[in-house]
């Protein structure tokens, strides 16, 4: 016997003889002819449609808190099972769930990871490493399935991230921040003999800013054959 309790906002909260509780959606619950009235504390419904009822409910919760999660930040099909679960839903439930947000667009972690890499590399402007340990922060290694090379995170980030791209972003990342600018100035004025300075101190002072710039891509995780690259280029 089911025994209907109170409401709880958008839900009518229900308890059986063996005090399980049972929530379910107003909206769900109120289109079907349950026999209910208003103030009666026992529901005399039959077991198998209420559970129809409440599997419906549960159905239309979950794809409406996932989909409210989706919209605030954008997820991975693992993140919105993992949030499912730890709400208690059921995973037959659950992967019904997923299924419609997947058909729907709103799941498409393949999608998901490609604007991740391209955002963080050409926006941020991070070096390789870097990225990739934000990379398996946010998604976790076994994202996606490491048997297919197209669809590992391996294979995603070595697809949008080349070590050859690495020297561009690099230079990106020293204009951003004015690295370049003190080096370009010394070497003009060297070539103009525009202050009374002895060449010798001129290439001191240029090869103490070209230490500054290897220092600041080497705090950035940018690797030595990438800084090798951008210091050979410098010094021509």
């Amino acid at each position: 016997m089911i025994y209907k309790v109170f409401n709880i906002k958008k839900y009518y909260l229900f308890k059986d003889e063996n005090n399980n509780s049972y929530k379910i959606l107003k909206k769900i619950f109120d289109q079907y002819e349950t026999g209910y009235k208003k103030g009666e504390e026992i529901l005399n419904l039959d077991e198998d449609f209420f559970n129809e009822i409440l599997k419906e409910s549960m159905f239309l919760d979950g794809y409406e808190i996932s989909l409210k999660s989706i919209m605030k930040r954008r997820k991975t099909q693992n993140q919105v099972y993992e949030n499912l679960i730890i709400k208690g839903y059921d995973k037959e439930i659950i992967s019904e769930i997923i299924e419609k947000l997947k058909s729907e667009g709103y799941i498409d972690d393949l999608s998901f990871i490609e604007d991740f890499i391209e955002y963080q590399k050409n926006e941020k402007l991070l070096s390789r490493i870097a990225l990739k340990r934000k990379l398996f922060y946010r998604f976790g290694k076994k994202f996606g399935d490491e048997n297919d090379i197209n669809f590992s995170i391996e294979g995603i980030f070595e697809r949008i991230y080349p070590q050859e791209d690495e020297i561009d972003i690099a230079f990106k990342l020293l204009h951003k921040y004015n690295k370049l600018e003190k080096i370009k100035k010394l070497k003009n004025d060297k070539k103009e003999k525009y202050y009374e300075i002895e060449e010798n101190n001129f290439d001191s002072l240029i090869n103490e800013e070209i230490l500054n710039i290897k220092k600041f891509l080497s705090s950035k995780g940018f690797s030595y054959k990438t800084i090798y690259s951008i210091l050979k280029l410098i010094k021509i």
